[in-house]
């Protein structure tokens, strides 16, 4: 077909950087919504491809579905171990979406993996 133009997710990546233009950044955004397979914009900490893209893999994210991110809810809860990290009040404001039942379990396990860890009192903070 002429004029399509197909990108894989390495360069679909490479356009999520905060360091691209808006433009290019918008365009990552969109053609990452039709990628079904969103272990790739959980945190991805690839060499070039690490905080500096994750504003818009929350972003991403936060379009997602609930049934689509049910499985991945303690990865979205482990982002709230740091508040400062890029894309951390995205994903809040998509956990607030969910229902308290669908929370209470994973929600549960975080905080205890949060209590196991010395260093993560900051995250049982924002968790709370």
């Amino acid at each position: 077909m002429e004029g399509f133009e197909v990108y894989g997710i390495d360069e679909i990546m490479a356009m999520l950087d905060w360091n691209n233009s808006s433009e290019v950044q918008k365009r990552g955004i969109e053609l990452a919504e039709n990628i079904n397979n969103i272990n790739v914009f959980l945190q991805p900490m690839n060499p070039g491809r690490n905080k500096n893209v994750w504003e818009n893999c929350a972003k991403i994210l936060a379009k997602k579905s609930d049934n689509i991110l049910q499985p991945y809810l303690l990865h979205l809860l482990e982002w709230l171990e740091d508040i400062n990290w890029p894309g951390a009040f995205i994903i809040i404001d998509r956990l607030k979406s969910f229902s308290g039942e669908a929370l209470v379990d994973v929600f549960s396990h975080a905080v205890n993996l949060a209590k196991m860890d010395w260093y993560s009192e900051m995250w049982l903070d924002y968790l709370s």
